[in-house]
């Protein structure tokens, strides 16, 4: 053989080596998927993101008036046919921006999977207290939804009333247009604060001081809502009913739960701290009390109110003003609601991104004392001498609006 053809043939040999060597690689490779995606996908598709939240808070008073749920931080998760998380988006802060606007601006996504065909978008999760958002690898839609949120990390800030730091959330299919040639891949999200929130008015008492028996003055000591769910996850659900801090049907642990302590100040004592005592929460600011509480369905598992007060002045038999019961702490419960000025409309649910107030306002004597209108009304046959010792129910007018306020009254 000569070498000319020897040298051909080495040169043939050395160009299907490499050709080999080229279509192993390109196999291999995949066209580099995008991390979090499903196997043999090109991260290609672009996908427009249009975000409708529920947002105002409007109608609320002077103390609260004009508060809103922001969005501060989000992700949204993008998941294939099999429930399985291919990828996520980290708002940006122009995101952020748009999202505050008054006219908001799809968001457009770039790279996503082509497998994805839904999204979940959480917002607010870092501005709650938790310290980063879960990664796509290994997450599904059930594991992102059953993400846990306490609810020591949804309250009202210490001094203010705000609605600012609460989860919101909302989930989503991908629909595609009718052109071919054009392809444009969209969803419309609805997010809605994942929470319910609970507001007091005023403590007032029935009569106007002048019968026998009627309250003439008191000192409120404390509002408190002592049975609640408390957890629940990112989208709003509860975990078990069975979950609820101090069940309605387990009245005894109340006895020595609410504290003892000297206070002066109506509107003062126990306010303005978020003090969280063993059992009951509590949250209080100007001269409105708020609690954020997690959705909840049923009488028996709405949360209820116990308010606690003392230094009680009545009108005794003979005409003279006495002070009752040498002073001691009394409480009222409140175990039930119903739609203001309509007695006959229980209020059976809490929902999110809903205000139940019971509203009113003290009269020109001032707080802790006869006049003013609505709240939470008590005489001295509603108090007890520990929660719950009562067979009776104060009735609440309760309002509601998206934030929605919704008036309440309490069952007496």
């Amino acid at each position: 053989m000569s070498n000319l053809k020897l040298d051909k043939m080495r040169k043939l040999s050395y160009l299907a080596a490499f050709l080999a060597a080229f279509m192993m690689f390109s196999c291999t490779n995949n066209d580099n998927p995008v991390p979090g995606g499903e196997e043999g996908e090109k991260g290609d598709k672009t996908v427009e993101i249009n975000i409708k939240s529920v947002i105002t808070k409007s109608d609320d008073g002077a103390v609260i008036n004009g508060a809103k749920t922001s969005i501060q931080d989000g992700t949204i998760y993008f998941f294939g046919a099999n429930n399985n998380c291919v990828f996520s988006y980290t708002l940006t802060a122009s995101d952020i921006t748009n999202l505050a606007g008054q006219t908001i601006a799809p968001i457009s996504v770039l790279n996503v999977p082509a497998a994805a065909n839904k999204v979940i978008l959480l917002t607010n999760y870092l501005l709650a207290g938790y310290t980063t958002y879960p990664l796509p690898a290994g997450n599904t839609v059930a594991t992102i939804k059953a993400l846990p949120v306490s609810i020591t990390k949804q309250q009202p800030k210490t001094g203010n009333m705000s609605v600012a730091n609460v989860i919101m959330s909302g989930e989503a299919d991908i629909v595609i247009d009718t052109n071919p040639a054009t392809p444009l891949y969209a969803t419309n999200v609805t997010i809605t604060p994942i929470m319910s929130r609970l507001e007091v008015s005023r403590v007032g008492v029935k009569g106007d001081g002048s019968q026998v028996g009627d309250i003439t003055e008191f000192r409120l000591r404390g509002i408190f809502i002592p049975n609640h769910y408390p957890s629940s996850t990112v989208m709003g659900n509860n975990t078990s009913e069975s979950s609820i801090v101090n069940p309605l049907s387990d009245k005894t642990k109340y006895t020595n739960l609410f504290p003892t302590g000297s206070g002066t100040g109506y509107l003062n004592d126990y306010a303005d701290n978020s003090v969280v005592f063993p059992g009951l929460v509590h949250a209080a600011t100007g001269n409105m009390w708020a609690y954020h509480v997690f959705p909840a369905s049923g009488n028996l598992n709405l949360p209820q109110i116990v308010v606690a007060v003392d230094k009680i002045m009545f009108k005794d038999t003979d005409g003279e003003v006495k002070l009752w019961n040498n002073g001691a702490i009394k409480y009222i419960t409140v175990e039930s609601y119903h739609v203001k000025d309509n007695p006959l409309l229980a209020v059976t649910d809490f929902l999110p991104a809903n205000v139940y107030r019971i509203d009113g306002a003290d009269g020109e004597n001032g707080p802790g004392k006869p006049g003013g209108w609505g709240g939470i009304i008590f005489e001295l046959d509603d108090l007890g001498d520990t929660p719950y010792s009562k067979d009776k129910t104060v009735s609440c007018n309760i309002t509601v609006t998206p934030w929605n306020v919704k008036l309440i009254e309490p069952n007496m």
